[in-house]
């Protein structure tokens, strides 16, 4: 990601702006990010988890949002796009711009312009959230998928289990299908 070329801009004003422009983009404490390109293997992957994760959500409290919810990670502070994120109970706003603040599970798709931030002050402020459980990393350049999860007011490190399943606390992932439809190692 690179900061794009413009003054300190308030929430507010972000998403304003935002609102006009054709591709999304990252707000931190008052710089816009251009958010990194999206190849065919993470957008594949990105809506196989979303299907996953709708598949076995449905007719309960929980619902599950696309790349194109905002969440706001800190009180006006930062604003980032998860490739899926869950919302259980009701979605609360931020007063700020159109962005959730309760997320509840997030799923980033990594690529390698993207991780280091993904896994390392995104995920930080993920888990900073009260209302945030479990964060999954999905590689988009091999077969690998790993979480945090919420345990009380710890947080463990996930891995898939012998049969391939990722569990998160309100839903659990098929790894292995995450990746349907590619040819990754």
């Amino acid at each position: 990601m690179s900061a794009l070329p413009r003054s300190s801009l308030s929430p507010a004003d972000f998403f304003a702006w935002e609102a006009e422009q054709t591709e999304k983009h990252e707000y931190h404490y008052g710089e816009v990010f251009s958010m990194a390109g999206g190849s065919p293997e993470h957008a594949l992957i990105g809506m196989n988890a979303g299907a996953q994760l709708v598949a076995q959500l449905a007719g309960g409290p929980c619902r599950v949002f696309s790349s194109d919810l905002a969440v706001e990670l800190d009180d006006a502070g930062r604003f980032c796009y998860p490739d899926v994120t869950v919302v259980c109970g009701t979605l609360v706003r931020s007063v700020h711009g159109p962005a959730a603040t309760n997320p509840t599970l997030v799923v980033e798709v990594l690529s390698p312009a993207t991780a280091a931030d993904d896994r390392g002050g995104k995920a930080e402020a993920y888990r900073r959230l009260p209302s945030v459980q479990a964060i999954v990393f999905v590689e988009s350049e091999r077969a690998h998928a790993d979480a945090f999860v919420r345990e009380g007011e710890r947080w463990i490190v996930a891995e898939p289990d012998a049969d391939g399943r990722l569990a998160l606390g309100v839903a659990t992932l098929d790894v292995p299908a995450l990746f349907d439809g590619l040819d990754l190692e």
